[in-house]
């Protein structure tokens, strides 16, 4: 009967524990990463192309509008994020230009791994297809290796890749974006500059699209905020 009392016990012992981990990662997360929440506060950027002109670009070096994110491949905002600007890309092509920094948080604990992974894709000129599937199978991150990944994104040289994936200079360049961020001062994920127009989170789908098509019928961001 002890024993059954005691058992009893632990299980109760390790429910809480369990439980209290659990609140602390999510404060830990709500934290470092943007919400989704009303009334996020934006404002202008006046050297805002200085931020544009480093990183990786998707889309025209002379796009009417460049859409600067500080990403987390780890993170649920910036999958959403990847995914709202992909579509708008698709219908924009001539027009929209994506540029991605990395800015890994320390709540997630392959994001560094996964952004230096990036930008060893990128010096393969395959940082796109990389990106695609590090978002797109985001739940797997760490369930398969870089390498892996690197195959399945079409590296033509893979041991290139797993030799960068050890180049101080690959990982100064994840430090660099990094950097960058805390200097325009970034400290969630995805923090967005639309043209000069700061967003530090995610603003939900039907609203970021919106503010981008702003932006594009008037070469300026038209901000709600």
């Amino acid at each position: 009967m002890q024993n059954l009392k005691d058992l009893s016990l632990n299980v109760t012992l390790a429910l809480v524990a369990t439980a209290a981990v659990t609140m602390i990662s999510l404060r830990v997360y709500e934290k470092f990463s943007a919400q989704a929440e009303p009334g996020l506060k934006s404002h202008r950027v006046q050297d805002w192309r200085n931020y544009a002109a480093v990183g990786n670009r998707i889309g025209p070096p002379a796009a009417l509008v460049t859409v600067v994110e500080f990403s987390d491949f780890q993170c649920p905002f910036c999958r959403q994020t990847w995914e709202d600007l992909r579509e708008m890309r698709t219908q924009y092509p001539d027009s929209l230009a994506i540029v991605f920094r990395n800015f890994p948080l320390p709540v997630h604990r392959l994001a560094a791994d996964a952004a230096l992974a990036a930008v060893c894709a990128a010096r393969q000129d395959a940082f796109e297809p990389y990106q695609n599937l590090l978002f797109s199978s985001q739940d797997l991150i760490g369930r398969r290796s870089w390498k892996e990944y690197a195959g399945s994104a079409g590296l033509s040289d893979v041991g290139a890749f797993e030799a960068c994936m050890k180049d101080r200079a690959a990982f100064a360049l994840v430090e660099r974006d990094r950097e960058s961020g805390k200097k325009l001062g970034v400290v969630g994920t995805p923090t967005l500059l639309i043209n000069d127009l700061e967003l530090p989170g995610y603003p939900g789908s039907d609203e970021l699209k919106r503010m981008i098509r702003s932006a594009l019928g008037t070469g300026r961001m038209q901000s709600r905020f």
